[in-house]
């Protein structure tokens, strides 16, 4: 199971201080909640909202274009599959 230790040795193997790796998060629109449990080695819950599978397809599609997009939004679709499946 992940823990401080664990956070500390990724986040030395990446080349970062603690606060350079803060602002990197923070930058990729990494939720502070979301950081917290990642510096204390926790793993955060996975969050599939209709809301963030639209944000990472529009950025997906400015970036490499609409059959990334597409391939983007068929494995949003298969993972909320697979979360029901388990619920």
């Amino acid at each position: 199971k992940p823990g401080p230790v664990f956070a500390a040795t990724c986040r030395e193997a990446a080349g970062m201080t603690r606060p350079e790796l803060i602002q990197t998060l923070k930058r990729a629109n990494v939720t502070q909640q979301q950081i917290s449990a990642l510096l204390s080695g926790r793993i955060p819950p996975l969050q599939l909202t209709p809301r963030i599978a639209q944000e990472a397809i529009r950025q997906a599609r400015s970036v490499r274009g609409d059959d990334f997009a597409k391939e983007v939004a068929a494995r949003f679709r298969s993972a909320r599959e697979e979360l029901r499946a388990l619920q």
